[in-house]
């Protein structure tokens, strides 16, 4: 899952709308993403799916 995190950060800021924003504001969003997959991660897994 994190590696997943890191390839799609890597990949915006090469490619995307990331790369006109400060570095900063990039990690900051990466976190919030991880954040919210992880939450959803852990949800997911305590309902037994």
């Amino acid at each position: 899952m994190d590696a997943l995190i890191a390839t799609f950060l890597l990949l915006g800021t090469m490619l995307g709308a990331v790369a006109q924003l400060p570095v900063h504001v990039s990690l900051i969003g990466g976190a919030v993403i991880g954040a919210w997959l992880t939450t959803f991660l852990v949800r997911e897994h305590l309902t037994g799916r």
